[in-house]
């Protein structure tokens, strides 16, 4: 995606900071964009993301519309809840969670590769199950997830090179 000029020179920082007046701007310049629906499932705080995709799809001339579950509600909003979701009508389901959203993040450095295993299984059984519900309910584009890596240094030198099996990689 090309950005325009408006976008392209700024940094996160600055278009967090701008983005109400960025906004106003792009929808001043608008004839009838295309409306875009987007479910925003999240393990963590969507607003930023939303913000800056609200930004990035006004510049490519959509008018994007959003659903936002509340924090931590990703699974419930998907699997146990989903009415509200089909009578958004999303086009688009984008699923952002966090390596702590894994339930078995605990597992320490003293878990075997059996227990690891069986951790990784669960949680691709459990985003599995949200994916099914969410084919059923809505149709619609998913993106399925963004485990990131913690910030913190807490895998010592394993943060210096691609991890291979575990937490932040299985789903990546």
């Amino acid at each position: 995606m090309v950005f325009s000029p408006a976008l392209s020179h700024l940094s996160v920082e600055e278009l967090l900071r701008k983005q109400k007046r960025l906004r106003r701007q792009f929808l001043a310049n608008q004839n009838g964009p295309r409306e875009l629906r987007i479910a925003v499932l999240g393990g963590v705080t969507t607003d930023e993301v939303v913000g800056l995709l609200e930004l990035l799809l006004l510049d490519g001339g959509f008018r994007p519309v959003f659903y936002q579950s509340e924090y931590n509600r990703y699974f419930e909003d998907a699997v146990l809840e989903p009415g509200k979701l089909a009578e958004f009508r999303p086009e688009i389901v984008y699923i952002h969670t966090h390596w702590m959203n894994a339930r078995n993040n605990k597992l320490g450095a003293a878990a075997t590769a059996a227990e690891l295993q069986d951790a990784v299984a669960a949680e691709l059984a459990r985003y599995q199950q949200i994916w099914n519900s969410l084919d059923q309910a809505v149709v619609a584009t998913s993106s399925r997830t963004t485990l990131k890596r913690p910030r913190s240094g807490c895998w010592g030198i394993r943060n210096a090179y691609p991890i291979a099996a575990g937490h932040a990689s299985f789903g990546n």
